[in-house]
């Protein structure tokens, strides 16, 4: 494959930021179009979102 890569990682957080929001907006629509794919319908859809987004809440209070 390739011996040598040059990975651009960089130093303004405004830049990271937006780099960063638009890898969970790609992220986000992956899981929306898998969610599609597997055949749930909103309702399904708006529990697996909630349930996430509990775990994610409790995961960050446990952290903190």
């Amino acid at each position: 494959m390739y011996k040598s890569a040059i990975i651009y990682y960089p130093t303004d957080p405004k830049i990271l930021g937006e780099i960063q929001r638009e890898i969970a907006v790609f992220h986000c629509a992956a899981a929306v179009k898998y969610m599609d794919n597997i055949g749930l319908d909103d309702r399904q859809k708006i529990m697996v979102v909630d349930e996430l987004l509990n775990e994610m809440a409790a995961r960050q209070s446990s952290t903190a």
